[in-house]
């Protein structure tokens, strides 16, 4: 057979070589990359096949390792039921179906709730394997986790059976009935599988269990004994161990906080003590659990060991920097220890890694609120923190607190009711809802408000405080005293406590006491203006007044939002002489707080000084309206009507001041001056000693009883009453032209000339000095200089008919009877009465 070329090399015969045209050696190369590049292709086609193929058997052997080995999985067989239950709906796939669900819903709000709490789940939601139709991963994975050992599997079989009207789930774990209830009625179904569910939870994923009984139920015995069957049980890891240590310390704190006994009862400090040991353990157990550090800390700052609790709250830091709830518990106690900017840094922090949680808003208002007074952007964090959880009382609280600064109190009660209503379990919020009520006068519901808050916390001193400060308002002073006893009893460094107890005993005249109450204030609170203002009240007393104004103007400095330093200062720039000043704190304290009465009483003080009657008895009238009980505005406005001679009207606002502060003295006082207005000399002497006895500061009374003493003929005894009341008020001229008027009824006129000089140095525009200097002359025949005395007298007081008067009889004296003629009967003209009381004394001297 003839041989081909091919053939030939198949044999191995030399093939000859034939030579061959340019054009066809290059088809041939051509020819010969194409197929190379084909057997390549070819090659790298296959391995790629090999490959994927070993990639995707390897895939299917993880899902199913991983899908058998799962911890926690459910593996739920679908359950059986009745025909009747199938008929209505209730088929096996949507039972089982719903008691998926059921277990889901219990992680799903145990995990929203432990997140709001200071604990944290840190477990995944079960795994709940449900079996499909046909061939599947899940039911492959199924099918290998029953050959494992029943510890390592969570098999879940049952089905409903139903005898009459009753219908029975019975549910059992890998093979043994775990659950059997009957239930009757239209939403037996699910009653039964929400049971099933709680039950199938706590069988199989046991710390979920005990947060749950926690955090929903709030069943406090059955979530620590499952906590304690978690530690006692062998096969608990560490972690569930810490969890379940973490829990037992909320739930022991928890009781300690609800505990209606003091603090200091041993049984309660218990639950202190166990919350501790617990937290302590959830540590040894699981040293990397931040939560366990936070609880501790948490415990230490309630004991005021700052130092020890920022150590936790740093270590819980180190283990997880995106823990937001130490960074919050971190700047709590910075800002309680004056490191504000450090705070201020941990709360944003702290929201940085928590965007939806309101706590660290809630920080950073109060250290806005309270320390740097920047209310507006205060009211800005409470009000986010309550968009972001409007279920949470705190926010509202904090709100509530920026509406009582900027004076709305209406605003600021509402906020208190919302969040009592929220959470009616803190006392804090009832005693700041009764001091709002207190302020609004609504004394019966502010003492409700504090009984409350007595009630929820027996160690709480400041609702005793601000009980006491309404006994004393409604003139209870002993219950008053004893209410502020309590309070220190209960917290020594109590500022208002020592504030109120203070005032209480500086209106008694105790005023050493009262400065030593003031000073404990100070050392408790350095930066309090009211204890400052109170301060200048006690150097005000002791004729202290450049030091009583620098306290008033330290108070304005460090709180210049409050009206009273102001007020104060106003008050005691008017006595001063310099009304402009004063003027200008009045206004500013009005502009302050608009509806405080008290200050249109100063006002009116300072206009009635200023001689506008009209506008003091405004004043007078606004801060009647304003505050129905203010004792002080009735008896200003009985002044002025004792001095316009309106004297039924006077005594009527005098005893009107008497019935709403039956123990101020300066009523009875004003009383006492209508009497003797109107010859009832023995009821005015009366009037003054109450005052006397009330109030043995006052001044006023010694000097008005001293002028009736003198009016008798007793003038001894009225020396003594004009003494007293210089000693307590020795600026005040009266004091002494009364005392040179008994002196000269006594014949002791070179005394009398010294007191009569004093009060006209005190009081260059003295009526009264002057005239009185001008009698005693003319006794001593120093005709010329009580002449002098008369003329500065009338130009002072053009309607004094007494100087008119006594320079008649001068003029008469010096034969000069015209000039006397003219100034008797200028006398007559402003006061007929006097004038003819005296006309026999011109008959004899032959005028």
């Amino acid at each position: 057979m003839a041989q081909t070329p091919d053939n030939a090399a198949s044999a191995g015969e030399p093939v000859p070589e034939f030579p061959l045209a340019p054009d066809d050696r290059t088809h041939r190369r051509v020819s010969s990359a194409w197929f190379s590049l084909a057997r390549w292709t070819k090659r790298i086609v296959g391995a790629a096949t090999v490959c994927s193929s070993a990639v995707f058997v390897i895939w299917i052997g993880g899902l199913l390792v991983t899908s058998t080995l799962r911890e926690r999985t459910l593996d739920l067989q679908l359950l059986s039921v009745p025909k009747v239950l199938s008929d209505d709906g209730y088929t096996s796939s949507v039972v089982t179906a719903q008691l998926s669900d059921a277990i889901n819903a219990i992680y799903r709000n145990t995990d929203v709730r432990a997140r709001r709490s200071a604990l944290v789940l840190r477990q995944s939601p079960p795994d709940i394997a449900i079996p499909k139709a046909g061939i599947s991963i899940e039911g492959l994975a199924n099918w290998m986790r029953g050959m494992l050992p029943s510890g390592w599997r969570h098999d879940i079989t049952g089905e409903f059976t139903q005898s009459g009207n009753t219908l029975t789930l019975r549910l059992r774990l890998n093979g043994n009935v775990m659950f059997s209830e009957s239930a009757t009625g239209e939403s037996a179904v699910d009653t039964l599988i929400e049971k099933g569910a709680s039950t199938l939870v706590e069988k199989t994923q046991p710390v979920l269990s005990a947060l749950y009984f926690y955090l929903g139920p709030h069943d406090l015995s059955r979530a620590e004994s499952m906590s304690e069957q978690i530690i006692q049980a062998p096969s608990s890891d560490r972690m569930s161990v810490s969890v379940a240590h973490a829990l037992k310390a909320t739930i022991a704190d928890e009781r300690y906080h609800s505990d209606r006994r003091s603090k200091h009862e041993p049984e309660r400090m218990a639950y202190l003590t166990t919350a501790i040991a617990e937290w302590r353990a959830a540590i040894a157990a699981a040293p990397d659990y931040p939560v366990a550090h936070v609880g501790l800390g948490r415990e230490w700052h309630s004991l005021m060991q700052n130092a020890t609790a920022l150590s936790e709250f740093r270590e819980a830091i180190l283990l997880d920097s995106g823990y937001s709830r130490a960074h919050t518990a971190l700047a709590d106690v910075l800002e309680e220890t004056d490191r504000t900017d450090e705070a201020i840094a941990e709360y944003h922090i702290a929201m940085a890694h928590a965007p939806m949680d309101e706590v660290p808003h809630v920080g950073l208002g109060n250290i806005l609120h309270h320390r740097m007074h920047k209310e507006s952007e205060a009211l800005a964090e409470y009000q986010m923190a309550s968009r972001l959880a409007p279920k949470e009382a705190p926010p509202h609280h904090g709100i509530a607190h920026v509406w009582v600064s900027l004076g709305e109190l209406d605003h600021a009660i509402a906020e208190y009711r919302q969040a009592i209503s929220l959470d009616v379990t803190q006392a804090s919020t009832h005693s700041d809802l009764g001091e709002a009520l207190r302020r609004q006068k609504k004394f019966d519901e502010a003492l409700a408000e504090f009984r409350t808050a007595m009630y929820l916390d027996p160690d709480m001193s400041g609702p005793h405080t601000a009980t006491g400060a309404i006994l004393y308002d409604e003139g209870n002073r002993e219950d008053a005293r004893a209410e502020y006893l309590t309070a220190l009893r209960l917290d020594p460094t109590d500022t208002n406590a020592h504030i109120n107890l203070g005032i209480m005993l500086y209106a008694q005249g105790k005023t050493d006491e009262a400065e030593a109450e003031f000073f404990a204030a100070l050392a408790g609170d350095p930066g309090s203006a009211k204890v400052h203002n109170s301060l200048a009240l006690v150097d005000e007393r002791r004729g202290k007044m450049q030091e009583a104004a620098a306290e008033y103007r330290t108070a304005i400095r460090l709180d210049p939002s409050d009206a009273e330093p102001h007020n104060n200062l106003g008050l005691l720039l008017k006595d001063e002489g310099r009304g402009d000043e004063a003027m200008e704190h009045f206004r500013t304290a009005i502009a302050l707080a608009p509806t405080l009465g008290e200050l249109h009483n100063s006002l009116g003080g300072l206009w009635e000084d200023r001689g506008r009657s009209d506008l003091a008895i405004e004043e007078y009238r606004q801060a009647i309206r304003l505050q129905p009980r203010n004792a002080g505005a009735h008896n200003n406005l009985g002044n002025i009507w004792r001095k316009e001679g309106r004297l039924d009207e006077a005594a009527a606002e005098y005893l009107e001041a008497q019935r709403l502060a039956p123990d101020l003295g300066e009523p009875h006082t004003g009383l006492g001056d209508v009497w003797d207005a109107l010859g009832r000399l023995e009821d005015a002497i009366s009037e003054y000693h109450a005052a006397i006895r009330l109030d043995p500061h006052l001044n006023a009374p010694h000097n008005n009883l001293g002028n009736i003493l003198v009016k008798q003929g007793k003038a001894n005894e009225a020396v003594a009453e004009y003494q007293e009341a210089i000693r307590l008020e020795p600026r005040l001229a009266t004091q002494h032209n009364g005392l040179g008027n008994a002196l000269h009824a006594l014949g002791k006129d070179d005394d009398a000339i010294a007191e009569y000089n004093t009060a006209i140095r005190l009081d260059p525009m003295s009526v009264d000095a002057h005239t009185g200097l001008g009698i005693v002359y003319g006794a001593q025949g120093k005709r010329e200089e009580a002449e002098a005395e008369y003329q500065v007298a009338i130009r002072v007081a053009p309607r004094s008919d007494l100087a008119h008067y006594n320079l008649s009889l001068i003029y008469q004296e010096q034969g000069k009877f015209a000039a006397a003629t003219a100034e008797y009967c200028t006398a007559v003209h402003l006061n007929p009465d006097r004038a003819r009381l005296h006309r026999v004394q011109y008959r004899f001297a032959g005028f």
